[in-house]
């Protein structure tokens, strides 16, 4: 199993307790990690090699540079490795499926059987993202594409390589300035029609452990396929990915964040004696009041606030050519 994972060093911490909850989870598998870095401390480094090692298990540290192609691009992201997983089917031309996780994940479960998936013709696999339906459109995507959180991509290497994915992806952020939600919304649209939606419970967003209902999902998100709340529930009761994504908790940097795994997290950062201190910072007002609305009013009230909020969202996505 190669599980590859990137960041810079303000992410350290993240990718650090993501791994050892991986190796702890997946003891009984052979893994390789990947670890894509750019401006991360030697000592981070090895501390990170340490955690592996001591865990029977192999890690590749491996220095992100810009590809040429890609240096007049827009920086659209603060850590310039959410480019690198376009150019995964050259980077590790042995490999004909990996597992990207973005660092803010905890992996509570064995995830052998994605690697023995039939992903048949599909060049990715994953969790359908919780954003509004003019995140798709932007991607042009039609109402019944999946739309993955780039959080946790299982690419199928092979299938890229005999279609040329990594040109076409080249091709594609050169021709558009739109914000895509940085890597997410381009690598949805170049898939589209070609993506295998996975159990939730494989990468489970915050906004799953907060709204809980199905329904209330998908109103909220404009989904017309969606997971039953048989699925929901267990995802929520027995994930095997946890994705911070914020929403309203927060994310574990804070001291503020509620998500109901945030202590799992501070836990195995002190463990690992990653001198991690936690933030003073809370949510924003727009964020008070949403979560407001939401634990207070009934949920139309929350849908049309979200609404209003919506328009200046879509034309920030799309501005451009």
């Amino acid at each position: 199993m190669k599980i590859i994972y990137a960041s810079d060093d303000n992410y350290f911490t993240y990718v650090a307790v993501s791994v050892s909850t991986l190796l702890k989870s997946n003891s009984q598998n052979p893994i390789e990690i990947c670890y894509i870095h750019q401006d991360v401390t030697e000592e981070h480094l090895r501390l990170l090699s340490e955690i592996v090692e001591k865990r029977g298990m192999e890690i590749e540290l491996r220095q992100f540079d810009m590809p040429p192609v890609l240096e007049d691009l827009p920086a659209f992201a603060a850590s310039k490795t959410t480019w690198a997983k376009f150019f995964f089917a050259s980077m590790f031309p042995d490999d004909d499926r990996v597992l990207f996780l973005d660092p803010d994940t905890l992996v509570l479960d064995d995830l052998s059987e994605l690697f023995k998936l039939d992903m048949g013709g599909n060049l990715i696999a994953g969790v359908p993202e919780c954003l509004p339906a003019y995140h798709r459109r932007a991607s042009k995507l039609s109402e019944s594409d999946v739309y993955i959180n780039g959080g946790m991509v299982l690419c199928n290497l092979a299938q890229w390589r005999a279609e040329g994915f990594e040109n076409r992806a080249v091709d594609r952020l050169h021709e558009t300035k739109i914000n895509l939600n940085y890597d997410q919304g381009v690598i949805n649209e170049l898939c589209k029609g070609r993506v295998l939606r996975l159990d939730a419970r494989f990468c489970v967003l915050a906004e799953m452990f907060y709204l809980k209902s199905a329904e209330r999902l998908s109103k909220r998100f404009g989904f017309k396929q969606y997971y039953s709340q048989s699925e929901i529930n267990e995802a929520v009761e027995n994930p095997a990915i946890v994705h911070f994504t914020g929403f309203l908790y927060l994310k574990p940097y804070s001291k503020n964040c509620t998500h109901p795994y945030a202590p799992l997290f501070w836990r195995e950062a002190e463990a690992l004696a990653l001198g991690f201190v936690a933030n003073e910072s809370e949510l924003n007002k727009k964020q008070r009041l949403r979560k407001h609305v939401l634990d207070t009013f009934p949920f139309r009230c929350f849908l049309a606030l979200e609404w209003v909020f919506d328009f200046r969202r879509s034309y920030l996505l799309t501005k451009g050519k």
